[in-house]
């Protein structure tokens, strides 16, 4: 047996059984912005994966409020010790995880000239 699961931006995630994915699928996008559908065994590894997309799911979002919130104040200056935030200039690490979760985001980093 096999479960269909609709994840969503907001982080709902919907699960059935023996339906008709078309139309659900276009039932449940008017109330919700869809990330991906996983269709897995309806079976305990089957549940793991789906618990392991909907966290990376949270971490992506953890990862974008990082990137804005950077952006926000101005993105980042290069230094001689690696990249600052505009915003405080001496907290280098902060600097370094913004461009880390850039690239994990796929984004370029904002810098300030």
């Amino acid at each position: 047996m096999y479960v269909t699961e609709f994840h969503y931006r907001d982080g709902d995630v919907g699960a059935y059984e023996d339906v008709d994915v078309f139309e659900l699928w276009k039932q449940f996008t008017k109330n919700h912005e869809p990330s991906h559908i996983v269709v897995r065994p309806d079976t305990e590894q089957g549940q793991q994966l789906s618990n392991g997309l909907h966290n990376a799911a949270k971490m992506a979002a953890a990862l974008k409020a990082l990137v804005d919130s950077i952006n926000a104040t101005g993105g980042v200056v290069r230094s001689a010790s690696g990249p600052a935030p505009v915003g405080d200039a001496e907290w280098l690490d902060l600097g370094l995880a913004y461009t880390l979760a850039c690239d994990a985001l796929g984004v370029g980093p904002m810098i300030a000239d």
